[in-house]
């Protein structure tokens, strides 16, 4: 079972999620989980450097050149983040209730002042 809030996997006899401590009562069902999958391409620039991954706040996972991983989440909007010394920001995504797997590639755009990620839907199911 999941929590409807966070998402975290909650065990049978639990009264509160222990990730965001709302109540188990709005617990879901692994039928409104979608693999979310954040794929970073394999590029020169900035090949050394691992980035930091946040969704919906929290930092999940730190992902280097050429890897791609892959997440559970629940249907809805999240907000997904990449954070590195020249840029970050926040994009939200809106994935559909019905979806089985989302494919994100992370890109980073480099400006004259100001560098940001984008989040490009590459691939859905």
């Amino acid at each position: 079972m999941y929590c409807s809030k966070c998402g975290a996997e909650v065990g049978d006899n639990v009264k509160f999620c222990p990730s965001c401590g709302s109540s188990v009562n709005g617990v879901l069902n692994d039928g409104n989980m979608v693999k979310l999958v954040i794929r970073r391409p394999k590029k020169f620039f900035g090949c050394l450097v691992p980035y930091k991954l946040f969704i919906d706040k929290k930092l999940v996972a730190s992902i280097s050149n050429g890897e791609e991983l892959s997440f559970d989440v629940l249907a809805g909007e999240h907000g997904l983040v990449c954070d590195v010394w020249s840029a970050t920001n926040e994009q939200k995504v809106n994935i559909a209730p019905g979806t089985k797997r989302v494919v994100y590639e992370l890109r980073l755009k480099m400006g004259l002042l100001k560098n940001k990620f984008e989040f490009i839907e590459i691939e859905k199911e």
